[in-house]
C-alpha cells in the first residue's frame, strides 16, 4: 500500500508578498514534505556543481561563508545593507529603471528575502537569548526564596519539637509529683 505523502496549507494574503503593489485575495500556499526533502538533496548537488567543496559546505555552516555567493553582477549599485533597508516599492522601481532582466530582478529579490529572513532569525536568538537570561535571573530568585523559607520551616519545626520534649518533661514531673494538671494542659 502506497503511504500518502504530507501535506501541508497555509494561507498567505497576496499583500505579504514582495511582487504585490495592491492588495489582492488571499492565496493558499501547499507545501508537500516529501518535495522538501527533495529540495534539501537538490541544494546539496546544487552546492557541489557549483563550486563549493565539502571545507566550504563546513565554512558555510560555521557561518564563514555566504550561502548567497558572492553579490549578482551589475547589481553593485545596492549593497545587502541597502538591499534589506528600502522598501519594496523603491526596489521595484531602482531595479525596472536598471533595465535588468526578469531572472536578475528574482534574484535580486530572492536575495533580499533571504537576508531579511536572516535578520529576523537573527533578532529571534537575540530575544530568545535575553528571555533566557531574564528567566534564569528569576528561577535563581525564586529558587534563593525557598531555600529560606525551607530553613525558616526547619527552625519552627525545631522549636516544635524542642517545645514538645518540654511539655512532656513537665507533664512526667507532674505525674510525679502527683500535681494536678488542667485538662487542656
Amino acid at each position: 500500500m502506497q503511504q500518502k505523502s504530507k501535506m501541508k496549507q497555509k494561507i498567505i494574503p497576496k499583500a505579504d508578498y514582495d511582487d504585490a503593489a495592491e492588495s489582492g485575495p488571499e492565496i493558499p500556499l501547499t507545501i508537500n514534505l516529501d518535495d522538501l526533502l527533495e529540495v534539501t538533496d537538490i541544494k546539496e548537488e546544487t552546492m557541489s556543481e557549483s563550486g563549493y567543496d565539502s571545507d566550504d559546505r563546513i565554512n558555510m555552516q560555521q557561518g564563514m561563508l555566504s550561502p548567497l555567493g558572492p553579490p549578482i553582477p551589475g547589481m553593485e549599485f545596492l549593497n545587502d545593507d541597502e538591499l534589506v533597508s528600502i522598501s519594496v516599492r523603491d526596489l521595484n522601481r531602482t531595479l525596472k529603471m536598471r533595465g535588468l532582466s526578469r531572472d536578475e530582478i528574482i534574484r535580486m529579490k530572492q536575495r533580499r528575502r533571504t537576508l531579511k529572513n536572516r535578520g529576523y532569525a537573527a533578532s529571534c536568538r537575540v530575544k530568545r537569548i535575553e528571555q533566557r537570561d531574564v528567566l534564569d535571573t528569576d528561577k535563581n530568585l525564586e529558587s534563593g526564596d525557598i531555600e529560606a523559607i525551607k530553613s525558616d520551616n526547619q527552625a519552627i519545626r525545631n522549636d516544635i519539637n524542642e517545645l514538645q520534649s518540654k511539655l512532656e518533661a513537665l507533664r512526667k514531673f507532674a505525674a510525679q509529683k502527683k500535681i494536678p494538671l488542667p485538662f487542656d494542659f
